[in-house]
């Protein structure tokens, strides 16, 4: 449900997540969703705040969620309140009022507003925050500053001020310092090999793997483009196959929340990095999802070029494959 949404978007909702685990909280109410959206977009906090760092420390208290407290457990996946689904609808519907293509963090603020019975949105009133001026501000802020309607929705890596991350909770600074640390490689990324590596996150996840790992993008790329799995694979069940033997060979334990942004492991890095360098050796302006096969039998001792290998397709195989597309 989150393809359309900008990267920020996304990081609120695994930042709300956090919010009603260490609140204890069985679900994502949406006074976390309002938290998230202020903790990770400062920005649109400083433009609808006065005094934002204390408007924010005041909203958390106002919600009963606990500054530094760390949740028994956080990684659970906890589901969205009815609340919070009907806002991220309201939030979509804005979207598209506005001719906006993704939906982004201010896109939420009014979603949350339109829930007018929720806890957030009553918190938001009491600081004199109305859904007509607050749409018509985010209207002029989009028109001064059309970029930010235009951000990447498939966009995988978060990029934090050093200020955020700084003021980030323990468990999560970790995490924001590695995404940080590989934003350089997404850069000339197609789509779809933008949409494998989100993809590859969630096979990460539902492995309950500490990172992602080749052959968690080999899997994101076989099921974002179908196209290239039926070249590579007109046998679909060999797929299957795949999957199947990655299971055996590293058995999954408790699996881990979706929205936990995992870490690239060094073989995926490696591997991505070895597709950019085939890109320019063909000189490609982009970086698809062949490419990523290549990068990955380029890196030969990693399990998802032996899983390749072992099923013929092979280096050669592949860069023929490439140089006719």
């Amino acid at each position: 449900m989150f393809e359309r949404y900008t990267g920020q978007a996304r990081e609120c909702i695994f930042w709300a997540r956090f919010e009603a685990a260490r609140s204890g909280s069985s679900f994502i109410e949406t006074e976390h969703l309002l938290l998230g959206v202020f903790e990770i977009d400062r920005g649109l906090a400083d433009v609808l705040l006065v005094g934002s760092a204390d408007a924010i420390a005041a909203i958390r208290a106002q919600a009963g969620v606990p500054e530094r407290s760390e949740p028994e457990d956080p990684k659970k996946d906890l589901p969205l309140s009815h609340e919070c689904k009907r806002v991220l609808a309201y939030g979509a519907e804005e979207g598209e009022r506005m001719g906006a293509r993704h939906i982004g963090t201010e896109h939420l603020v009014l979603g949350l507003l339109r829930e007018q019975d929720c806890r957030a949105a009553q918190i938001l009133r009491d600081r004199g925050l109305e859904i007509r001026g607050v749409r018509e501000r985010i209207v002029r802020l989009t028109r001064t500053h059309p970029q930010i309607s235009e951000m990447d929705p498939h966009r995988t890596v978060y990029q934090p001020s050093a200020s955020h991350s700084d003021a980030a909770p323990p468990e999560l600074r970790a995490v924001l310092s590695a995404m940080s640390r590989s934003t350089g490689m997404f850069g000339a990324m197609t789509e779809k090999a933008r949409r494998s590596i989100f993809f590859a996150r969630y096979e990460a996840s539902q492995a309950a793997s500490m990172a992602i790992e080749t052959e968690h993008l080999l899997l994101g790329v076989l099921r974002e483009d179908h196209a290239l799995a039926r070249r590579l694979f007109p046998d679909v069940a060999k797929i299957e196959e795949i999957r199947t033997e990655i299971g055996h060979r590293k058995p999954a334990r408790t699996k881990i929340s979706t929205s936990v942004d995992l870490p690239l492991s060094e073989d995926v890095r490696e591997a991505l990095a070895l597709a950019n360098e085939e890109a320019d050796r063909l000189k490609h302006h982009e970086v698809g999802t062949r490419h990523v096969v290549v990068g990955l039998l380029l890196r030969e001792n990693c399990l998802a070029a032996e899983l390749l290998r072992a099923r013929g397709i092979t280096l050669e195989k592949a860069r023929t494959d490439l140089a006719a597309e």
